[in-house]
């Protein structure tokens, strides 16, 4: 069983380490697409038709969604049975209507 154990410390060790490396890999060219977005949007980079704003906005919106998403996946990575049990716990499905 202790082997067993350690085992499962190492895979639980080894899964943290890769959510950490996904996680930098993915935030690191979206960092610089909110760079670039933003240099563009405020005009430091030339003049913008109306429709390249627009597209801005687009790819900005969708760039947030990204780095949401890698928020959620290491906060997910994060949780532990036990923190989840504390954040359950009282919670009543009927309070949210």
């Amino acid at each position: 069983l202790r082997a067993r154990a350690r085992e499962l410390e190492h895979a639980d060790h080894l899964r943290g380490t890769i959510v950490q490396n996904i996680s930098h890999e993915l935030r690191n060219p979206l960092t610089f697409l909110t760079g670039y977005i933003g240099l563009m949007q405020g005009g430091e980079l030339g003049p913008l038709t109306g429709e390249q704003e627009h597209g801005l906005e687009v790819i900005a919106a969708k760039v947030d969604t990204l780095i949401n998403l890698v928020d959620d996946f290491v906060t997910l990575n994060n949780i532990s049975p036990d923190t989840l049990q504390r954040t359950l716990q009282g919670f009543r499905l009927r309070e949210i209507d």
